[in-house]
């Protein structure tokens, strides 16, 4: 399995950019966009056994930066809203 992981990990550091501009255009930070594309990338090596069909693993890798974005707002809006509760007088 970590030669398919290895496998898996310079296929997609290949299609990186992407990734990123992907990324970037949905929260509109770099850097947080760098931050969800390492998760997204440590997690994708991870799971690499999970991948049923190589011919699909850029499909398979934007689902998971889809739900990582997801998590990411939902992160956000969590830290804001306990934010907010402890600013009022």
């Amino acid at each position: 399995m970590a030669r398919r992981a290895d496998q898996l990990a310079v296929e997609l550091n290949a299609q990186r950019s992407a990734f990123k501009a992907f990324l970037t255009a949905r929260v509109g930070s770099a850097a947080e966009a760098e931050d969800i594309l390492q998760n997204g990338l440590l997690k994708a090596v991870q799971r690499a056994g999970e991948l049923q069909d190589d011919a699909k693993l850029t499909a398979w890798f934007y689902q998971l930066l889809r739900n990582a974005i997801v998590d990411h707002y939902r992160t956000k809006g969590a830290r804001r809203r306990r934010d907010d509760e402890t600013h009022r007088p």
